[in-house]
């Protein structure tokens, strides 16, 4: 390692790869696909969306992967439904037969016509609102406007979206705009973020005296049920099919059947007559009734409820269960099956139940479509039919906030909210004296890895790794280099050693010398090697041998070697 610098680093912003690195999954809207041009996504790869069959495609349909690693457009188009074609609208007058359906019945116009556009009476704050017959999170609306309005004044419309009556103009608002009206022009108009609600209502709210026309008005939702997603049969009619609450109810007026047929009828297709009902079910089902018949005498249609044989005065469901809220139009009567009434405004009738008569199949979803996938993840599952399971995975550097999976429920939606994977990443790591650091990995994102060494003659004391953790901060101090140090010599016997500094670090170097009358054996002087210990074994003093004369001719030294036999 180069110990006057460290490797480069990644800069904070932004946080991606450096220019010509791939980019990451670009987020994808529920109910859609993306395609790529390129499968690794390098840079000039193109990412093109397109919604499920039914669903209508919001925002841009293709983006560009960028040399810094990001997708340009930013930002994840929607795949919506409009959900206010053929619901229940009202205005605050009618005026030359400009009536509130109109907006809704799908002839949107770029030139006012009151055959296809609503109008008002002229009024201080006209309005208009639609009924969505059920709690829809509402994302966008967008209103045709018929006929311009206010010359050079700006025109100022609010829209609201809520649960409560509309025409009180007391609920949340979604969105205001204040300008001039163009015939024929849209206006979009997005809930920033998606609002709750059965109504949706416009709001004429300056300048005052003037009339309010709508050739048509589109609530836009991506959790509404498709139609498309309900079990489809060659002998249904056309358009028999609506939804409601994560069901599906397939109207038969074309094959009557009695009651016993009828229900044996939808149980061999996988669904049932409609065994349930509350005020606000019961609502839908009269309007979409209502919606194809108006007050034809042949407008009846069975329903799942028939007589207790154990209490004439009680009413079961098929399934077994009590009839606890009921809507009949007169208590009493002697029949033992129940049917939608339309000479009595759709309300219930006991009825023979040998009548041949229209019926309701209701059924639910087979599957919830493909489910929201955030930018910068993997999404894995085997399918996505009713009870199956989708995995979330987040790409390197990113940490997955929100659920790991998500599991499709009987009503055709996932449960939980969809998570995202938000990118973290730590600052530079401390720097440490008589050492240096580099990342393992090359980035410094979360969990990536920070590995500090020391110079040579140092030693490193603390941990060599740090990663970088969930609050995008290093996971512990950095380490310290600690100069390496040699135990000192131990004693020499008949000597003495001297050092070079008092203290044995790397490089220092220890001399020997002996007493007098003591030769050195071995290294005068040993030097401290990073390994902390000394390049070589320490030396001995050993003692000078004294001479004598001996009984022979040789010499022979004090310990009665005998030595050479020169002559003296």
């Amino acid at each position: 390692m180069d110990w006057e610098r460290t490797k480069t680093l990644h800069p904070l912003t932004p946080p991606r790869s450096p220019p010509g690195w791939c980019c990451g999954f670009p987020g994808a809207p529920s109910h859609s696909t993306v395609s790529f041009s390129d499968d690794r996504l390098d840079t000039d790869t193109v990412a093109t969306y397109s919604c499920d069959r039914g669903f209508e495609l919001l925002g841009p349909a293709r983006k560009i992967c960028a040399e810094n690693g990001t997708w340009t457009p930013a930002g994840i188009p929607f795949c919506v439904l409009n959900v206010a074609a053929g619901k229940a609208p009202m205005q605050s007058s009618v005026a030359e037969g400009g009536i509130p359906q109109k907006a809704v019945d799908g002839s949107s116009a770029t030139a006012f016509s009151t055959d296809t556009c609503t109008l008002t009476n002229t009024e201080r704050n006209p309005w208009w609102y639609v009924n969505l017959l059920e709690p829809y999170m509402v994302q966008l609306v967008r209103l045709d406007f018929g006929q311009s309005c206010c010359g050079n004044q700006p025109a100022t419309i609010v829209v609201r979206v809520g649960n409560n009556r509309p025409d009180l103009g007391v609920n949340p608002v979604c969105n205001r705009f204040v300008g001039l009206l163009e015939e024929g022009r849209p206006l979009f108009l997005p809930c920033n973020p998606p609002m709750p609600g059965a109504f949706v209502s416009v709001h004429f709210e300056g300048p005052p005296g003037v009339q309010l026309s709508i050739c048509e008005a589109f609530v836009y939702t991506d959790q509404a049920l498709p139609i498309e997603r309900c079990p489809s049969f060659r002998d249904q009619p056309p358009g028999s099919t609506a939804t409601y609450n994560g069901k599906c109810y397939i109207f038969y007026n074309q094959q009557p059947k009695n009651f016993d047929d009828a229900l044996e009828f939808c149980r061999s297709r996988g669904g049932s007559l409609v065994d349930e009902t509350n005020p606000a079910l019961q609502g839908f089902l009269s309007w979409e009734l209502w919606r194809r018949h108006r007050g034809e005498q042949n407008g009846q249609y069975w329903m799942g409820a028939v007589r207790d044989p154990d209490d004439v005065n009680n009413w079961k469901w098929i399934n077994g269960r009590d009839v606890t809220v009921s809507f009949w139009n007169l208590p009493g009567g002697n029949e033992n099956c129940a049917r939608f009434d339309g000479t009595k405004g759709w309300l219930w009738s006991d009825t023979n139940c040998n009548y041949d008569i229209n019926f309701i199949c209701q059924h639910r979803p087979m599957t919830c479509g493909k489910p929201e996938q955030p930018p910068n993840s993997t999404m894995v599952a085997a399918n996505y039919n009713v009870d199956s399971e989708v995995e979330y995975r987040c790409d390197p550097g990113h940490v997955l906030i929100g659920p790991a999976q998500r599991t499709c429920l009987e009503s055709g939606f996932f449960d939980e909210f969809p998570p995202t994977c938000r990118y973290l990443e730590c600052g530079l790591p401390a720097p440490i004296q008589n050492g240096g650091y580099y990342f393992v990995n090359e980035t410094r994102h979360y969990l990536s890895i920070v590995r500090y060494e020391c110079k040579p003659g140092y030693t490193l004391v603390g941990r060599a790794e740090l990663v970088c953790d969930i609050d995008e901060r290093w996971n512990g101090p950095p380490p310290r280099c600690e100069p390496v140090l040699c135990d000192a010599p131990p004693p020499l016997l008949h000597g003495e050693s001297s050092l070079s500094s008092p203290t044995v670090t790397v490089g220092i170097s220890v001399s020997f010398t002996c007493d007098s009358g003591y030769t050195l054996v071995g290294a005068s002087s040993l030097t401290c090697t990073p390994a902390g210990t000394f390049d070589g074994e320490p030396p001995r003093c050993q003692g000078k041998p004294r001479w004598t004369r001996g009984p022979a001719a040789g010499r022979v030294d004090v310990r009665g070697r005998r030595c050479s036999s020169a002559p003296l």
